[in-house]
């Protein structure tokens, strides 16, 4: 499947429509087009970025005795570089010169947020692209995988964990636009077609976890990173008694809501894993695409 990954605009956008020489349109405001013209690269620049991409293809040819997967890179200022033989795949357009710093640096996480920003955006095979990031560019962030370790060392994993939870999972709920609508799972589905829906693959899931536990009405359920109550509304609708624990406290909001609305048998609490105290043993627990966040395997296994 072949599309691009940011949508046309209305009509009553305040933006005007330039369609650039590849057939993409990219949308300026009126006033910032003069400035646009006057920070697109210079031929030196598009050089650099030629040569760049050049001795990056030299590398994967030596490396893997091929030419890589054609793509094709556009420069703020209408410039189309080719890599690699055929019709591109892929096209990575370069909005800016933000865009094109991060791209220039190769580094993985600077490409990425560029892409969250807007300053880099990607047409044509988006699978592909993704997959192929690992030949092009790096991930040699030292400093943060260092201080990611030392952090907890230093300040203890308790006090590290709300935070780090928190900058991922408290955005008012914005990742429920990409779940399914009738559990709001936030982990791979169950799947035995390719016509499945995520509804579908959803609750086959929780179905396999469910029957796995070999819980029963009147047995209790501890999940752990609850998230918003997809298997506690699976398990409460069959008289289970859920406990369920996040540390994000726009899930737990969204959860307790959930619970009183559906006058479910469940609770949810906002706590650590790691320093939960349970007053109760529980006929089953669960946690679904939770464990690889906590990290420290051994130490998990051992509290469960």
């Amino acid at each position: 499947m072949k599309y691009t990954t940011r949508g046309a605009t209305t009509r009553d956008s305040p933006y005007n429509l330039i369609y650039h020489p590849w057939g993409n349109p990219l949308w300026l405001p009126l006033d910032g087009i003069l400035l646009f013209l006057l920070t697109s690269l210079s031929p030196e620049n598009n050089m650099k970025l030629t040569h760049l991409l050049n001795t990056q293809a030299s590398k994967y040819v030596s490396k893997h005795g091929s030419e890589p997967v054609a793509f094709a890179v556009h420069t703020p200022n209408w410039v189309t570089i080719p890599v690699g033989e055929g019709a591109p795949i892929f096209e990575l357009y370069l909005r800016n010169q933000a865009g094109v710093r991060a791209f220039k640096s190769l580094n993985k996480l600077q490409i990425a947020e560029a892409y969250i920003f807007g300053n880099i955006d990607i047409g044509g095979y988006l699978i592909k692209a993704v997959s192929f990031q690992g030949e092009l560019f790096s991930d040699r962030n030292i400093w943060i995988k260092t201080w990611r370790h030392l952090k907890p060392l230093l300040l203890g994993r308790k006090n590290c964990n709300p935070s780090w939870i928190a900058k991922h999972y408290d955005s008012n709920n914005l990742q429920l636009l990409a779940a399914d609508s009738d559990y709001n799972t936030y982990t791979p589905g169950i799947y035995e077609n390719d016509e499945d829906s995520l509804e579908a693959g959803a609750e086959r899931k929780l179905e396999f976890a469910f029957r796995s536990l070999q819980l029963k009405p009147n047995d209790s359920l501890l999940e752990i990173g609850c998230g918003w109550g997809g298997f506690l509304r699976y398990a409460a609708r069959r008289q289970v008694q859920v406990t369920g624990i996040t540390l994000s406290q726009h899930k737990k909001q969204y959860v307790e809501n959930l619970i009183k609305e559906n006058h479910f048998n469940a609770q949810v609490h906002y706590h650590d894993f790691f320093s939960w105290k349970p007053s109760k043993k529980y006929d089953g627990i669960s946690m679904m695409g939770v464990i690889e966040d906590l990290s420290d395997y051994p130490r998990v296994m051992k509290t469960i």
